[in-house]
């Protein structure tokens, strides 16, 4: 059976897990910004809004709870869940037991040292940092999990006899897991769409449509529709489309919320 493509899934949501975990406690993501925009970014932003929201409304007592995303919630709650099960499962599967030490001796002096060599083993080959642990490995997360359960689809230490190899029901089943599990997590984050338009954020120096390109594995990157003749400051891509690269995002930022402000302004003054 070809594993690489379920070696690539488990990797994924390996790399994206953090991003989930984040996306628990923020809106549903939009197209813009992108889920892997500055930290420093985010931050600025929400600053900026509360202190918005607080002019709006001198009672305002806080900020409220940002809404949970449902979405992140379910698939945090869909692969723990049934990841952990199936490192349980794959372990049970492969892993030999652990050596169990001794608890008597003949009583003779080379007995004792004998049988405490042998206990001490057992505790080294107990507490194998490559063992999976039952319950006891669920509080090491996710992370942990998908690389155990890799290591198992790789054939990795086979050759000491601490595990042995996994059958094509188990290879079929870890498969079938890792690709539903990494297309759930890309669809809540946005990743993978190969281009989106970024709605009522035209560029700010043209006024064209931009749209938001998320490959899987690489940073994002956005760009305009006018072509050559958009004076944006950056560089073009082979088809002469200004082209933002993930260390000019924070720049289009700045520049897409400047230009909201002006509008705003415009608004209030024509009211």
């Amino acid at each position: 059976m070809n594993t690489a493509d379920t070696r690539a899934n488990l990797r994924i949501i390996r790399q994206y897990w953090g991003d989930l975990m984040a996306a628990l406690d923020a809106d549903p993501q939009p197209v813009w910004p992108p889920q892997r925009l500055t930290t420093e970014m985010w931050a600025r932003r929400d600053a900026e809004a509360a202190a918005e929201r607080a002019e709006r409304n001198s009672d305002a007592l806080g900020d409220s709870p940002a809404p949970l995303n449902l979405d992140a919630a379910q698939a945090v709650e869909d692969i723990t869940t049934a990841v952990l099960a199936l490192a349980d499962q794959v372990a049970a599967a492969t892993q030999r037991p652990a050596i169990q030490p001794p608890h008597v001796h003949d009583g003779t002096p080379g007995g004792a040292r004998f049988a405490a060599d042998l206990r001490a083993a057992a505790d080294l080959d107990r507490t194998d940092p490559r063992r999976w642990h039952y319950n006891a490995s669920w509080a090491n997360g996710v992370h942990w999990a998908c690389v155990y359960i890799d290591g198992r689809v790789a054939g990795d230490d086979l050759d000491d006899g601490l595990f042995g190899p996994l059958s094509e029901h188990l290879l079929r089943e870890v498969a079938v897991f890792a690709d539903n599990s990494a297309r759930q997590l890309l669809r809540v984050l946005g990743i993978g769409t190969r281009s989106t338009v970024i709605p009522d954020r035209p560029c700010p120096w043209c006024g064209a449509e931009l749209r938001m390109h998320q490959p899987i594995d690489e940073p994002p990157t956005v760009t305009c529709s006018t072509g050559p003749s958009c004076t944006a400051p950056v560089g073009q891509d082979d088809r002469g489309r200004r082209v933002w690269a993930w260390h000019d995002l924070a720049q289009l930022a700045h520049a897409l919320d400047a230009a909201e402000r002006r509008h705003t302004t415009t608004e209030g003054n024509a009211a």
